[in-house]
């Protein structure tokens, strides 16, 4: 299925679309992320005419490759949630930030979890 295109302005982070986080060497979607993914479709499908990011993100034990690939099954996950729940497919697009973005840098349990998330960001 087409995704919307990458290039053209930044996406942005708002208010009201919420990070979810994943467990070590999975994108499987779980009860607690599908009530937050729920929530943010809500938002998305309230906006018109934007289009809208979902990066991946991995901790940073493993190969840049593998946390490549990983990132990028993470937000394919929730792009094709999204879908399901009525998010417009042509509005979505996928990308995978690996272990090259962390939001903390500690080595620790915490950080880590911290770090293995998929972000939703829009763009007008």
């Amino acid at each position: 299925m087409q995704e919307a295109s990458l290039r053209g302005p930044e996406f942005q982070a708002v208010e009201g679309l919420d990070v979810i986080h994943f467990e070590y060497d999975s994108a499987a979607l779980k009860a607690p992320q599908l009530d937050i993914l729920k929530r943010n479709a809500e938002y998305l499908k309230s906006q018109k005419g934007i289009e809208v990011l979902v990066a991946g993100y991995c901790d940073d034990r493993g190969t840049i490759e593998y946390n490549l690939a990983l990132g990028q099954k993470r937000a394919k996950e929730v792009r094709e949630y999204y879908i399901r729940l009525g998010v417009p497919g042509k509005t979505l697009a996928t990308i995978s930030y690996g272990k090259e973005s962390p939001s903390c840098s500690d080595a620790t349990e915490t950080c880590w979890a911290a770090n293995r998330r998929a972000e939703t960001r829009i763009r007008i």
